[in-house]
């Protein structure tokens, strides 16, 4: 009762082969691949480099300056020193000038 009837024909009774080539081969993905991370790691190493260098250059200026900063202050205590001794040598003379000799000399 429900019949359906299917006719399947073809132009003509050619066959056609199809060959799928690889154009783009494992080797070439590798160097791309190889190229684009040499871009971005040649930048990340030449950024580390250059904050090397910059913490380098900041720890020289700051030793530089600490030293300087102690040799400022070790010239200050010495020439304090110096006018404590002055003041001493002062202390121990005599208003005409003579140092206070032991008895008996």
């Amino acid at each position: 009762d429900n019949v359906v009837v299917l006719k399947i024909s073809f132009p003509s009774l050619e066959k056609h082969t199809v060959n799928q080539v690889v154009s783009y081969g494992f080797g070439n993905l590798l160097g791309d691949i190889g190229g684009v991370l040499g871009l971005f790691l040649g930048g990340s190493v030449f950024t580390v480099l250059e904050f090397l260098v910059y913490f380098v250059h900041t720890v020289q200026e700051n030793v530089a300056n600490l030293s300087a900063q102690r040799t400022l202050q070790n010239k200050e205590s010495e020439e304090g020193k110096e006018d404590q001794r002055d003041s001493k040598v002062k202390d121990d003379q005599t208003p005409s000038g003579i140092k206070d000799l032991p008895p008996g000399n």
